[in-house]
């Protein structure tokens, strides 16, 4: 995963409503990341990309579970 810190703050707003943005860039794929500190933007950026390697493991998972069932079947 690429992060890329050219965080923006909206600097006109008032404090209670500014916040940094962190662009991350993963497979050609760009997602903004909106947070009060560049923490918790990282932070949500590497949750959210945990998440999505989770889904895929567990796609290939039930995959391989069909395919387990179907050599199964075919060998009946």
């Amino acid at each position: 995963m690429n992060i890329s810190i050219p965080t923006y703050q909206s600097e006109d707003a008032p404090a209670h409503r500014r916040w940094l943005a962190l662009i991350v860039i993963r497979d050609s794929a760009t997602m903004v990341f909106r947070a009060p500190t560049q923490e918790a933007a990282r932070q949500a950026a590497q949750d959210f990309w945990n998440g999505e390697l989770a889904k895929e493991q567990a796609k290939a998972d039930a995959a391989a579970k069909r395919a387990e069932r179907r050599k199964g079947r075919v060998a009946a």
